[in-house]
């Protein structure tokens, strides 16, 4: 029987208002002592008048608190038909653990007013919540779900867990809004949709296995300063060699975690913004990058743990794990022929290496201070072959100084015929001079008005000028390579 099959169904037990039914305290918690008898008439009812007859339609009606005794005297907890919970309300905790539904459950437009606890359940065949509101926490915990799930446009306002739970076909969360939701080693066999939803506060999956499609599209991840955590963390997620996995428009303002995590090549990051994101212990070799953007700082990529701290990471583990990310993302950048952004990752793999180096002379080895010294150099005049600038200021610096330095020493130190000469001369002289020991094919090395101790002078220029000219050749064929 429905709502509509009574002839006044508003003042009918399975219908009425039952605010009154309970005292609630500044805490949110409601108390039904005064009312017991008739929680307990409510459930007699619901055995009597529903149950009993096979009519699991209990559409528009409103729950009190779950007694010793609700749907079934005995441990029964078998729905065996179709079961409709269509616009409910649950005014106090309600308690479905342990309940098998051996056919459809549909809990659309419901509202679970306390906490929910669907935990141990078994959903033999489809389980519908769309648009449905759970106010306070709620638990699918070692829940199993044999068909298709629908949770569309749903809210859940409290904390969520769904720790162990099976997906044995298609899920669809559409437009819902999570305030904080955990997947501990959850599983999920076909089809996951994730699309257009919204996260505030903590979000975790954490060994979590994806062996079908997964597709997490249009989503938005907004800072809960309430909330204990203060990112998004995927940890120890397995996703399938075979079947395809999508990471799509996100709208980001909260650090994202990825940890240990080994990418296989059917997992595609599309229209991303790295700004928020971190790859801790992870393999991103494989994993496809396309129309991504990766957040920059002083001409090289920069993750989120690339200078903020999270977890209260170790300093030089970071480093290590930093070094190591950037050279996975340069090699998959390269077999992607993304010459730019591979070399923008190879700056940041080096950048990290050298900070090492230096940790490892601080521990005593002291060698590596030759290896940081001599990346330091590779750093500063070329940007590690990936800056075209770098070497032409430097080149530009060299051509502006030597000539001063061969002008003041050929006024007070040079040959009489030089001395003679007006200072305008001089200077052109000096420039010609310094311009000759610069080009390493076209000039040569010429002392004949200058003191012989000047000979050394332009050997440095002549050599310095080689280099620098090298680092712009390899630099411009590393960032114009097609």
């Amino acid at each position: 029987m429905n709502k509509t099959d009574y002839a006044d169904p508003d003042i009918h037990i399975f219908y009425c208002d039952k605010s009154d039914w309970y005292n609630e305290d500044k805490r949110g918690i409601r108390d039904w002592s005064k009312n017991i008898d008739r929680v307990e008439e409510f459930w007699l009812k619901v055995r009597e008048e529903k149950m009993s007859k096979g009519d699991f339609e209990f559409s528009d009606f409103i729950f009190p608190k779950f007694g010793d005794q609700t749907f079934w005297e005995d441990n029964t907890k078998v729905f065996t038909e179709v079961v409709s919970f269509d616009r409910a309300r649950f005014l106090g905790d309600a308690d479905f653990s342990s309940i098998q539904f051996s056919k459809k459950a549909i809990f659309d437009n419901t509202i679970f007013s306390k906490e929910a606890n669907f935990s141990k359940v078994k959903f033999l065949a489809e389980a519908h919540f769309a648009k449905s509101l759970f106010c306070d926490t709620t638990h699918f915990i070692w829940t199993h779900f044999s068909e298709y799930v629908d949770f569309e446009k749903v809210e859940f306002s409290g904390f969520t867990k769904f720790d162990q739970a099976e997906f044995s076909k298609n899920v669809g969360f559409f437009g819902s809004t999570f305030s904080g939701v955990c997947f501990y080693f959850t599983k999920f066999s076909d089809k996951t949709f994730f699309v257009s939803n919204t996260f505030l506060g903590e979000v975790e999956f954490s060994g979590t296995n994806f062996e079908g499609e997964y597709f997490w599209m249009d989503i938005t991840f907004k800072k809960d300063y309430d909330a204990v955590r203060d990112y998004v963390l995927f940890s120890d997620v397995n996703f399938s060699a075979e079947k395809r996995a999508f990471f799509r428009h996100w709208q980001v303002n909260i650090p994202i975690v990825f940890r240990d995590i080994i990418f296989p090549d059917t997992v595609q990051f599309q229209s991303l913004n790295f700004k928020f994101v971190s790859f801790r212990l992870c393999d991103i070799t494989k994993v496809s990058f396309s129309n991504c953007h990766f957040n920059k700082r002083k001409g090289r990529v920069a993750f989120y743990n690339d200078g903020n701290s999270i977890e209260n990471m170790d300093t030089g583990y970071d480093y290590d794990n930093l070094c190591n990310t950037y050279r996975q993302l340069k090699k998959n950048l390269m077999n992607a022929r993304d010459w730019t952004e591979a070399g923008d990752a190879y700056r940041s793999e080096m950048y990290f290496k050298r900070k090492l180096r230096w940790q490892e002379y601080k521990k005593g080895d002291r060698h590596k201070i030759i290896h940081w010294c001599i990346m330091g150099l590779h750093e500063r005049l070329s940007g590690y072959q990936q800056s075209i600038s770098q070497p032409l200021m430097w080149l530009f610096g060299l051509l502006l100084v030597s000539p001063a330095l061969i002008f003041t020493i050929g006024f007070f130190f040079g040959q009489p015929c030089i001395t003679d000469l007006h200072w305008w001369d001089q200077v052109v002289l000096a420039g010609q001079t310094s311009l000759d020991a610069a080009l390493p094919v076209l000039g040569k090395i010429n002392t004949k008005y200058y003191p012989n101790e000047l000979y050394f002078l332009l050997a440095f220029e002549r050599l310095f000028s080689v280099v620098l000219i090298t680092f712009f050749v390899l630099s411009m064929r590393a960032r114009l390579r097609q």
